[in-house]
Formats: structure tokens, sequence, C-alpha cells
């Protein structure tokens, strides 16, 4: 269905860079770089350009002499963070589940234990940054810390932990902590370029070791309760009202197809399979743990790209982001609050979209419209997808395992895994997944499975937070 006038006169306001929207918090202007010479006339006018205030960041507190110190202590850690890089657009996606597993599955999931050296992927680089740059901030203040060596002292994660203890913090945030400051150290020994020994940070293993555990069940994604799935389709339908389809389709994209926010920033026109209603995340670096996957969008929702598309408004370079060429990370948030404001709905992050994607998934299943057959199909199709070099890495081969029993000490049977051998005593070899076994799974760990996928998790335990809201 085409768009209408009014409609193409919004979307062209969407996609121009000074969009004046008027929200209370999205405008759609996309910020100018400004020019050496634009920077040297704004010094000249005496006019200062709109930025972060010290006091957004907390530190309105500190004179102009502290919060250039404290900006130069996190200046070191950018450069620590920076050398030890291995983040790549460029190279061979490679990020699989051998490179993170030091050791096996359960001592994997360890929470706060590092399974790779370096950074890989641009997530994983947000969440340390973040993390560390808290923990400086605290060090600082109560430490007096300006060099990273300054933090070869136990006494401070002492105290950091506490202070967290204190204000009753989840023990998974704890441990988002710990994997962070134990990041820095490690990089810290790294030779790459310069080093900053911060080993006594860490000195004192009972402050941290077995400490702060979780389990998946124990705590929930985003805040408790996130948006219901009618609540998100509120937020979509002012968010086209209130500014284009452009931005309408962006919200339905959030919570019909599951995606992360910087995932949405980074689709391209090129990542739109119209027959198919799928979206190809396929880039490097564009999922969690470079995981390659796609989504599956509503039939109404690729019909509305597809008009904003042929309207040609967009372009004709498939290759630009659909949302991210102009958008940030804070102008969805923008977007979504001022949306969520004209619809009613209590302002809940992005991330709480996903738990409506998941009650989207259970409502298609509880009407019928997904059977256990349907089911394992779709889960083959997303492990099935091959990345660039003709791979499949979500299905890989597997040694083939069948379950036994035996008696414990006290006499109960406890089942235990072995290799199934063939007739000459080679280990069988099998893929990963397979429709057979899926239709052999419950109920339960079918649609568990089905979820994984969708949200671009690897364990079927991962679904637990979202249902837990």
């Amino acid at each position: 269905m085409a768009l209408t006038p009014e409609e193409e006169a919004r979307l062209k306001q969407s996609f121009s860079l000074r969009s004046e929207f008027g929200g209370k918090h999205y405008t759609g202007n996309k910020q100018k770089k400004l020019s050496k010479k634009e920077k040297r006339e704004l010094a000249e006018s005496g006019e200062k350009r709109n930025k972060t205030s010290p006091a957004q960041r907390k530190t309105g507190h500190l004179t102009v002499a502290e919060r250039k110190e404290l900006f130069n202590l996190k200046k070191q850690a950018d450069d620590l963070f920076i050398a030890n890089s291995r983040i790549s657009h460029k190279e061979k996606n490679h990020h699989d589940e051998s490179e993170y597993s030091k050791t096996g599955k359960r001592e994997m999931a360890t929470p706060g234990q590092l399974r790779v050296d370096g950074v890989h992927s641009t997530d994983t680089w947000k969440t340390y940054r973040k993390r560390v740059d808290t923990f400086l901030k605290f060090a600082y203040e109560n430490f007096n810390v300006k060099r990273l060596e300054d933090l070869n002292n136990a006494k401070i994660l002492e105290s950091f932990l506490n202070h967290h203890i204190a204000k009753n913090s989840s023990a998974k945030t704890i441990g988002s902590y710990l994997s962070g400051i134990k990041k820095l150290v490690e990089i810290g020994e790294a030779d790459r370029g310069f080093t900053a020994d911060m080993t006594g940070l860490l000195s004192d293993k009972s402050l941290y070791e077995n400490r702060f555990l979780y389990t998946k069940e124990d705590y929930r994604r985003g805040k408790t309760g996130g948006y219901t799935l009618r609540e998100a389709q509120i937020i979509a339908k002012h968010a086209g009202n209130l500014f284009s389809a452009r931005e309408g389709t962006l919200v339905e994209t959030l919570f019909y197809g599951g995606t992360r926010i910087d995932e949405t920033l980074g689709i391209k026109w090129r990542q739109l399979d119209f027959a198919t209603g799928r979206v190809y995340l396929d880039d490097d670096n564009q999922n969690k743990n470079g995981r390659i996957r796609f989504i599956e969008l509503p039939e109404k929702t690729m019909e509305t790209l597809r008009d904003i598309w042929d309207s040609g408004i967009a372009g004709n370079n498939k290759e630009t982001r659909i949302w991210g060429s102009k958008m940030s990370e804070n102008d969805v948030r923008n977007l979504v609050k001022d949306a969520c404001s004209s619809g009613k709905v209590a302002y809940s992050g992005i991330h709480d979209f996903r738990k409506a994607n998941v009650a989207y998934m259970q409502r298609e299943i509880k009407r019928g419209h997904l059977t256990r057959e349907s089911i394992a199909d779709r889960i083959m199709a997303h492990v099935s997808v091959k990345d660039k070099n003709g791979d499949m890495p979500l299905n890989q081969m597997i040694e083939k395992r069948e379950m036994r029993y035996r008696k414990d000490d006290k006499g109960k049977s406890r089942p235990y895994w072995v290799p199934v051998r063939d007739k000459d005593g080679n280990k069988v070899i099998e893929p990963r997944f397979t429709r057979e076994k899926l239709l052999e799974l419950s109920d339960k760990k079918l649609i568990d499975s089905y979820l994984a996928q969708i949200l671009g998790h690897n364990r079927t335990s991962s679904v637990n937070p979202y249902k837990n809201g």
C-alpha cells in the first residue's frame, strides 16, 4: 500500500538532517560535526554548543581541575583498551563457542570469569568501558587515584564492593563490575605497547571468589514488568503518528524482531528480504559476540519498509543504514520516551521490548499459528544460516552422545553421557541440531530453543529472564 502525501511529507522530514519534530525529547535533528573553522568561530562568538553537562555526568561536585584529572585517568584506561582491542570489521567473523571456552561449559558459565584474552566484540567493549569508568570515578573520589598504577591496592576493590552491597546491588550487577575490573587488570599486564601493573587490586581473592554468584533464573532483564505486547504496539503506533513511518517501523522492529538497540541501528536496506519477511543481521560485529542470525518481521511492517524504500526518499544506496545513518542510541530512547508519553505508557527502557517479543511469540504459539513441526522448521532455518565463508557456525558437527545411568555412593541412579561409537569403535559425529532431535524435545524445551534463536542467545536458559518480568 503506497504512502499518503501526508506520510511522504513526514517521511521527508524524518530523513532530512534537521527534522525539527519538536518533541519534548526527540527532535530528529542530526548533530553536525563542526570543522576547525566552525569550532574557531564558535569559540570566538562566546557561544557554547550543547553537550553533556557535568551534572549529567555526575561530576558537578568536582572542580574543573578535578574533572580534568578524572578525564586523564579514564583516558589511560581508554588507551589500554584500544591497545588490546581485537575487534575488526574486515577479518573473518571468528567468534564461536570454541574461542570462548577455555574450559568446560559449566566453568564457562561462572559469573565474572573472563573467557578470552583481549576484547573481541563492540558490545563487550562498551560494557567493559562503562563498568571501568564507574569504578575509576569511585577510586578517584574515594582514594585520590590519578594513575592506573595507583589502583594496585586490594582495599580499593573491597571498598567498591562494600559500596554496592550497601546499595543492595544484585549479584549480577556486582559480577558485571568485577568482570570489567578483571579485564582492566588483565590488559594492564599484556605487553601491547605499554603496561600498567594493577595486580594488587585482585590480590585478596577472598573478596570476590565464590561470591556474587547467580543463575539465569535469579535475575530479570530490564525493569520489573517491562512492556506488554499491547503496550509495545501502542508505543509503535504513537511513534509513527508523532514522527513518521520510519520511527514507527523502528519500534516495531525492536519488539517484533527482538533485536538489541545497537543491532537495530546497524540494519541496512540490503539486509531486508521482502519476499520472506526476514532481516539478515550478517555484518561483522553487528550482533552480540559476533553471532550470525536473522529476524522475522510481520508482513505489515515489511510492507511499510518496502513503501519507504520504493518512495525514493531514503535514497538508492542499499548499504545505507535504515535508522542508524542518522539516529544514535539516545535518539531511539528519546523518541520512545515521547511515544510512551503520548500513548500513556510507562517508559521502561529499550531492552524491555525483548520481553514483548517473547510475549508475542508465546501468543502466536497459543493461538495455534505455530505448531511443533513449524517451530522445529524455524529453528533449523535459524541455525542453518551460513556465514561469509559458507560455514554454519550455529549448527556445528559434534560428538553424538547417549545417556546412561549409574549408582552413586548412596545407591541412587544418576544420569551421565557417553560418546556413541560405530562398529569400528570410532566416535559418531552429527550436527548439533537436526529436525528429528528437535521434535524429540518437550514442548517447553522446543519453544525455549526457538526463543533463544530469535533473541540471539546460545543457551535456552537465557530466555528465562525475559519471562520473569
